[in-house]
């Protein structure tokens, strides 16, 4: 804005200059523009100051040679309105016309016009050589320069994680005196630290394993991955959806799948759903339900599908959970050498990258069925809010129609081939001729379906097998406590029970190598549950504790269950985790009765190949180390 008001007094209008004439009154003035005949009364509000001088252009002979092709196409442009006062429309029209090397914005054809008129030379058109640029410096010393950078790595990108703003006003001033230079703006010094790479200042503030998980790219492909079933991943997974109970169909919960997928073909291998939460036998039961064919657990969901996957896989891949690491899963690969169990390192999530993308797209489906409870526990909605449906036998089978429709659906990274073409070609060509064998189905699924189930050494006595303060006895028993002489000789039997109903267990002869079946000595109307006769175990003091009072205590929570159910969501849960773990286990027995061949409504009565060779146990082969067993890494930025 102009200050000085006077006849006479050189201002600038609309970025044309000129002279005040005359003072008119307080808010009007007479105005001369360059170039004009007659002066025009403007507003004192529009008028300006006089412009600083415009620095002298280069001289012509400096200029290169594209400087000086472009200020020659300028001057062709702009030279009918260099000298006349004239601008407006047509100039805007002959910016627009010229060729695309020559074009203008309007505020640059202006600005190149008051350089002419002060410098009419040919140098004053000429563009002008950038300072900087994209990811450039434009600070004048590389002192500044280095001061930032060395503050930046040393004060900022540490773990105590400071502030820009703390950096910049405590240490950066230090820096500076440091390196004999000036101290750059607060933005500069922000700039320079967005400008420099994220990873860097990433290791200093959250550390080496956060920039692997966040900026690393793991390369290569899974080193156990060489056929089908050479190597299977298992994990577990509480699903995120919630439940009802079939009886009343009120919420009870959230199930636990434990999935097993081959890592080659990306086939699904096995599976168990239930509401008991992970252990070492409902994996068993996962693996056991991969080895032996699909069709009577297809035929049961009334799914109309084909599952052609069956056999031991020769690796079984895990991470480091507490059910994996016990004797069930150990022993169940050392008897026969089933398979080799290989623990992923600790702390390296990516190497089970196979088995969490199969839970990633499960989550991915269910994420709009009736109860769904998202992915991200802080975006949950409330449970009120939340609308189940599904019962777990149909929930089951949902999960298994979902795992189908993928093992159908085409993956770019198999070559745009679904699972279940990438399976079928390595034991057919594509005209139905087999060129490898298929996997074996196991040839005693009824002991297989008892190994899966946990052990423990109980001592033999006078009264049979005392487990939990349970007895078991029958006729074979007493023969055997007979031919062992327990009177003289301690005695210790192998012993195997189903969580799901503990009223039966499982001895191995240590004379024939088979299992017998062992009925508790005290009848019950009812199965029972390991968890739900633990529950009323701890209700005993310790000094109290006997079969028949634990019972009684047992019977007395299921009246107490009984009467609660409507409105109890614990007790509902409880019930139906007590019927479902009795359907699933009556399930599975059907399961090895079907592959066995054997019409007896009980498979695993007694296992009746004496001198089986498959009995022995084998020593345990020893494992390479993890360095040879998976490829080092190689993490880019």
């Amino acid at each position: 804005m102009l200050t000085e008001i006077r006849s006479g007094k050189k201002a600038w209008w609309k970025g044309k200059p000129g002279t005040i004439t005359t003072v008119v009154g307080f808010s009007q003035v007479g105005f001369l523009a360059d170039g004009a005949g007659e002066p025009v009364s403007v507003p004192v509000s529009e008028l300006e100051g006089e412009k600083p001088a415009i620095p002298a252009p280069p001289a012509v002979a400096a200029l290169k040679p594209w400087q000086l092709q472009v200020a020659q196409q300028r001057f062709d442009v702009l030279k009918p309105f260099l000298k006349s006062g004239q601008y407006g429309n047509e100039m805007r029209a002959a910016i627009k016309a010229a060729p695309p090397s020559a074009r203008l914005s309007a505020a640059t054809a202006y600005r190149l016009i008051h350089n002419w008129r002060a410098y009419p030379e040919l140098s004053s058109l000429a563009p002008r050589i950038p300072s900087g640029g994209k990811n450039k410096s434009r600070l004048g010393s590389e002192q500044v320069e280095k001061a930032m950078s060395d503050c930046i790595l040393n004060k900022y990108a540490v773990r105590s994680e400071p502030t820009a703003r703390h950096v910049y006003e405590q240490n950066l001033p230090e820096f500076c005196r440091a390196y004999d230079c000036e101290v750059p703006s607060y933005d500069v010094f922000t700039r320079r630290i967005r400008r420099m790479r994220a990873d860097i200042i990433a290791k200093g503030r959250k550390g080496s394993k956060y920039v692997r998980r966040h900026f690393g790219q793991y390369m290569g492909s899974n080193p156990l991955s060489t056929g089908p079933l050479h190597c299977v991943q298992m994990d577990f997974w509480e699903a995120h959806v919630l439940l009802v109970d079939s009886a009343t169909r009120q919420p009870i919960g959230r199930p636990y799948l434990a999935l097993a997928s081959c890592t080659t073909t990306r086939m699904p291998y096995g599976y168990y759903l239930s509401f008991d939460p992970p252990s070492a036998s409902t994996a068993a039961l996962a693996i056991m339900r991969g080895a032996l064919p699909k069709d009577e657990i297809l035929k049961r969901l009334k799914i109309d599908g084909e599952w052609p996957v069956w056999g031991f896989p020769s690796i079984l891949h895990l991470d480091n959970a507490l059910e994996f690491r016990g004797t069930v899963l150990e022993n169940l690969a050392i008897r026969d050498n089933k398979f080799e169990i290989i623990h992923r390192p600790v702390r390296e999530p990516h190497f089970g990258g196979s088995i969490e993308s199969r839970f990633k797209m499960l989550a991915t489906k269910l994420y709009h069925i009736p109860g769904s409870t998202g992915f991200n526990p802080m975006n949950r909605p409330h449970a009120k809010a939340v609308e189940p449906t599904y019962t777990i036998e149909e929930f089951e089978e949902i999960i298994v129609t979902i795992l189908l429709a993928h093992a159908l659906t085409a993956s770019p990274s198999l070559g745009d081939r679904s699972p279940m073409d990438v399976w079928k070609s390595y034991f057919f060509d594509r005209n139905g001729q087999q060129i490898n064998e298929l996997k074996q189905i196991p040839v005693n699924p009824e002991r297989l379906l008892v190994e899966c189930l946990p052990f423990k050494d109980v001592a033999l006595g006078r009264d049979g097998v005392v487990w939990d303060y349970m007895m078991y006895d029958n006729a074979e028993l007493s023969s055997l406590k007979k031919e062992l002489d327990i009177t003289k000789n301690s005695v210790k039997l192998e012993v195997r029970r189903d969580p799901r109903d503990i009223t039966t267990i499982y001895m191995l002869n240590p004379i024939t190598g088979n299992y017998s079946k062992l009925q508790c000595a005290e009848r019950h109307s009812e199965a029972i549950p390991l968890w739900k006769w633990r529950q009323s175990k701890e209700k005993v003091p310790k000094g109290e504790r006997s079969e028949e009072t634990i019972n009684r205590y047992r019977i007395r929570l299921n009246e107490i269950q009984a009467n609660a159910i409507d409105a109890t969501k614990s007790a509902r849960k409880g019930k139906e985790r007590l019927k479902h773990g009795l359907k699933m286990k009556s399930a599975d027995e059907d399961l090895v009765r079907v592959v066995s061949g054997k019409p007896s409504s009980d498979p695993l009565a007694v296992d009746d190949s004496p001198g089986d060779e498959t009995t022995k146990t084998p020593e345990k082969p020893a494992l390479p180390p993890a360095s040879q067993r998976f490829k080092k890494r190689t993490v880019l930025f």
